[in-house]
């Protein structure tokens, strides 16, 4: 008798465990909208859609800044109050004269990096100047921190900064064994200029079937760097002093196994159809509040017209993210199909992920409005029992 009651014990324990191991296993994570979202007016010179967004939390204020399209300016923005806090401005001529501005990063309000004609250094206040002589690696571009929907937040450490960049010369002529030898990040020293490339290089079967464009998305965690490709499941991760990248499958629900490729020989149009429509990821995105990825991932959009086709430049119909997690396991996918946003302008603060809804095709589109809803975390329980 007790010998079956040890049994029966025993068989009640595993079916008791494999119900909770399946339970664990149905449980992922989703993004849902919350009721609380921010929206910042705009002045008659400035633009709602933005060509990069960076948010900062010091001495507990958050802040979102704001490169406009339509000038030289950089606008903070008081994420609590909405209201503008400050307005950085820069000349292309003169005695502080950055060129072009091309890209911003700010590691904290006393040092804000501005790139322009070269490196610069200043702080929220603009006492201080420093310009920061750099000299590129042959063969590669400049740093790369916004290039259309491709997002490079760079990492920085006091005395230098990593930062992203792309092979010089016609995409058209790209070789695999190019790519093979194009790091696909460097280091610059902060003191000096000085720049070393990371060892870091693209996928070796990336250009496998025919041409696909060399974008990618790279963000860091602590002290690694992950790297997301246009045309690749994988998401990849490494130390920027080891050679070795690890590849981890991370595939979207929305995408074809077989991400497509371009011929070389295609017409501009081809190009241009392969390069906005065609599905593909985007940026990648750390959340260090929850330790968490976002990766954005475009489906496949049938266009009718050229007008839809320059309308994919700014805006996309609909498209999903990818949560990983701290491992960058595939955590869950959220579809955002419920009404029209922008996801080439986002970014995670304290309470979870912003995605702005200023898109023309909005019900409640205002073009003197940069409006974001926020998205929450939040634990779903599939079907699957």
């Amino acid at each position: 008798m007790t010998k079956k009651i040890v049994i029966c014990l025993s068989l009640l324990g595993i079916c008791l465990y494999s119900c909770s191991e399946r339970e664990k296993a149905s449980t992922q994570l989703t993004l849902t909208q919350s009721d609380e979202g921010i929206a910042f007016e705009m002045d008659e010179t400035s633009s709602n859609y933005s060509m990069q967004i960076e948010y900062l939390e010091e001495d507990e204020r958050e802040y979102v800044f704001h490169r406009d399209i339509l000038s030289q300016d950089i606008q903070c923005f008081d994420l609590q109050t909405q209201q503008l806090v400050k307005r950085l401005k820069f000349d292309q001529e003169g005695e502080r004269g950055i060129g072009m501005l091309n890209a911003f990063f700010i590691p904290n309000l006393d040092s804000i990096l501005i790139f322009g004609n070269q490196l610069f250094l200043t702080d929220f206040e603009g006492d201080s100047w420093e310009k920061i002589a750099v000299t590129k690696p042959d063969k590669l571009s400049r740093p790369i921190l916004q290039k259309g929907p491709y997002r490079a937040s760079p990492k920085f450490k006091e005395g230098h900064i990593i930062v992203a960049t792309l092979p010089e010369g016609n995409y058209r002529d790209l070789s695999q064994e190019q790519l093979n030898q194009a790091s696909l990040s460097y280091r610059i020293n902060l003191y000096s200029g000085a720049v070393v490339a990371t060892p870091h290089y693209y996928p070796d079967d990336y250009l496998s079937q025919d041409l696909k464009f060399p974008f990618f998305s790279m963000v860091s965690q602590d002290y690694k760097l992950i790297y997301s490709f246009m045309g690749d499941h994988h998401v990849y991760v490494g130390t920027p002093d080891n050679p070795s990248l690890e590849a981890i499958y991370a595939p979207s629900r929305f995408l074809p196994q077989n991400l497509p490729s371009v011929q070389r020989d295609a017409t501009s149009e081809q190009f241009s159809q392969y390069y906005l429509s065609a599905p593909k990821y985007g940026s990648i995105y750390y959340d260090k509040y929850r330790d968490v990825f976002y990766r954005f991932v475009y489906p496949e959009y049938e266009v009718n017209d050229e007008e839809e086709l320059r309308e994919l430049r700014m805006y996309r119909p609909f498209f999903s993210v990818q949560i990983l997690g701290p491992d960058l396991a595939l955590l869950g996918e959220t579809l955002m199909d419920q009404e029209p946003l922008n996801p080439f302008n986002a970014f995670v603060g304290k309470k979870g992920l912003y995605i702005s809804n200023s898109n023309p095709n909005h019900p409640d589109f205002n073009e003197d409005i940069m409006s974001f809803h926020l998205f929450e975390l939040i634990e779903e329980q599939s079907d699957q029992h």
